[in-house]
């Protein structure tokens, strides 16, 4: 009997319950490892993970990974609603990205720079961080699937 007859077999000894719990755990997983992935990522851009800026950087590329219309509205919905969910304001929000920001810009490696922010002389908007730091995270995930399909 193959690994696959004998998983289908288990499977079919679990109630919809069980399943639904276990699809839900693997939603949980991904998603854990995708904060995770965003989390290793800004450590490595040099964003000081001790800074507020960085928990609301994060959540701001979470948000704009799973919808990139996000970024065309990051004063209109992403600031309030990072700032809702952590009980202060946008403004504060945006201030706290910005200064995550600042103090990582100077210290990035010049070839992590160059890949993620290919030739940006200043230091970019929050908007543009956000949206250079998708893009390349969006890049690495379509060159890991296509990986997996050759």
């Amino acid at each position: 009997m193959n690994k696959y007859s004998e998983i289908l077999k288990l499977l079919q000894r679990l109630s919809d319950e069980e399943i639904e719990l276990l699809i839900r755990n693997k939603e949980q997983y991904k998603h854990n490892l995708e904060v995770s992935n965003i989390e290793n990522f800004l450590k490595e851009l040099c964003v000081n993970p001790f800074l507020l800026g960085f928990n609301y950087l994060k959540e701001a590329i979470e948000m704009c990974l799973n919808n990139q219309n996000i970024l065309n509205s990051i004063t209109t919905y992403l600031y309030p609603t990072i700032a809702k969910k952590n009980n202060t304001t946008p403004s504060r929000v945006e201030r706290a990205i910005r200064h995550a920001i600042e103090t990582s810009w100077d210290k990035i490696d010049g070839e992590t720079y160059y890949n993620v922010f290919f030739n940006e002389m200043d230091k970019p908007t929050n908007s543009k961080y956000i949206a250079y730091v998708c893009s390349y995270i969006n890049n690495l995930e379509t060159l890991h699937i296509q990986k997996q399909k050759s």
